[in-house]
């Protein structure tokens, strides 16, 4: 499926090297696996002034215009959330060396679909760009439980092994973790709708912000924009 699409080339062993090229734009990544709480926090980054784009399909886009050694077509954008963005955020970190992670876990991932799910299987809007994404994040179009569990387990390897200085974790199981103000901190900004000493609001429907719009590249995938 990957082959067809030419982007097989995402599941190649990558290694950061001077072959790689770069962009000094000041982006988010959203690293957090579906799942993790990546609409709530996608929001809030959004409201300290990196335009989200929370939308697979959007990314999905912007892979297509990408090579192995080029991914800078992301650099139109300020933040970047949603499946497959927990797979290839070290090449991006690689290409964007400014670029911080914001990254979103839990205790007991438990997402998977078994194989059966009518989410995967259904007739939907945007079914081919959804099991494109999953196929790159799980390494299925319709992951079980077990594949999901592994795929959490390499993303959280992946996360650890990025400098301090350039991550943020929230753990959504920890209310203690996903405090406004350490967020707004880390990204060099202030925190101004509430307390910051609390959890940044839960956000339950969230797709993409008009930031998914603003890039200077056509799209043939347009993700559907819901109203601020």
């Amino acid at each position: 499926m990957l082959a067809k699409h030419k982007l097989d080339w995402l599941l190649e062993p990558f290694t950061c090297t001077k072959a790689q090229k770069t962009s000094n734009a000041h982006i988010v990544l959203g690293t957090g696996l579906g799942g993790t709480g990546t609409r709530s926090v996608a929001t809030a980054v959004d409201k300290l002034g990196y335009p989200a784009c929370h939308s697979f399909l959007y990314v999905l886009r912007l892979l297509q215009m990408s090579k192995p050694h080029d991914l800078t077509a992301f650099r139109g954008g300020a933040s970047y959330f949603d499946t497959p963005m927990g797979y290839i955020f070290p090449r991006l970190l690689c290409s964007f060396p400014k670029a911080k992670i914001v990254h979103t876990t839990r205790r007991d991932y438990h997402r998977g679909y078994d194989g059966s799910s009518r989410k995967c299987r259904s007739k939907r809007e945007y079914r081919l760009e959804s099991d494109l994404a999953r196929c790159i994040e799980y390494g299925s179009t319709c992951p079980t439980r077990d594949e999901a569990a592994r795929a959490f387990a390499s993303n959280e390897r992946a996360v650890l092994s990025v400098p301090k200085s350039r991550r943020h974790i929230m753990n959504i199981s920890d209310l203690s973790s996903i405090h406004a103000g350490p967020l707004a901190e880390f990204l060099g900004k202030k925190w101004l709708w509430g307390n910051p000493e609390k959890p940044i609001p839960h956000k339950a429907v969230y797709y993409a912000s008009r930031a998914c719009l603003s890039g200077h590249h056509p799209l043939h995938w347009v993700p559907r924009v819901h109203a601020r």
